[in-house]
């Protein structure tokens, strides 16, 4: 029934819903996400309310998602250039990029909590090192070039709000923590 719910709030709408979206189970991650908030120094989980089966955040992966067709209209399609993947976002975050946009415009960005999807990022592995757990996607090393490239793009030229040292901060862990997968799961490192 995860189409029904998210119809149900779609239709239920006055007009200021820009994109629905199903929580993603990341099977092979270990996580459930319910979209993002955007702050000045990257990205973060949004609060899930006790009393509420919607979330309200800044940017969904648009896997999943119902986007209203007006919103559509009035902010333009996602970026793709020629080229492909290789010339704008469209492959690696750029679901981040085109809700984010919708937002700025204006528009809610709701998560259903119990319209839930499978959502296995590429074929993930999973390790325990010094009682953290560690999560490796196991993508090839395109597509690994291509999310940090256009993250880093991404939050340095396109977002509004940026806090310099916060990004840094943030952008060390998640290449620490990409690193770390790579060189402690995978076995294609190189």
């Amino acid at each position: 029934d995860a189409l029904d719910l998210l119809a149900r709030i779609a239709e239920g709408s006055d007009g200021s819903i820009g994109v629905v979206c199903s929580s993603h189970d990341l099977t092979r991650l270990g996580q459930m996400l319910r979209g993002r908030m955007l702050t000045p120094g990257g990205p973060r989980l949004p609060a899930v309310q006790n009393d509420s089966n919607v979330v309200d955040c800044d940017s969904v992966i648009w896997s999943g998602a119902l986007i209203n067709l007006g919103v559509v209209e009035r902010v333009g399609l996602p970026r793709a250039g020629t080229l492909g993947c290789w010339e704008d976002l469209s492959l690696d975050y750029g679901d981040t990029e085109y809700t984010y946009r919708i937002h700025r415009a204006g528009y809610k960005i709701l998560v259903h909590c119990d319209s839930i999807i499978d959502h296995p990022v590429g074929r993930g592995l999973h390790g325990r090192i010094l009682g953290w757990n560690l999560y490796s996607t196991n993508h090839p090393a395109f597509r690994r070039y291509l999310y940090f490239r256009n993250l880093v793009y991404f939050w340095l030229r396109l977002y509004h709000r940026r806090n310099w040292p916060m990004l840094l901060v943030w952008f060390g862990y998640r290449l620490t923590l990409i690193l770390a997968g790579i060189v402690l799961l995978e076995r294609d490192r190189g």
